[in-house]
């Protein structure tokens, strides 16, 4: 993803 956003949230929120 070229989000920042997205990005942020998968790094404070990894997928399990």
């Amino acid at each position: 993803n070229s989000d920042p956003f997205m990005d942020n949230l998968l790094w404070l929120f990894p997928p399990k």
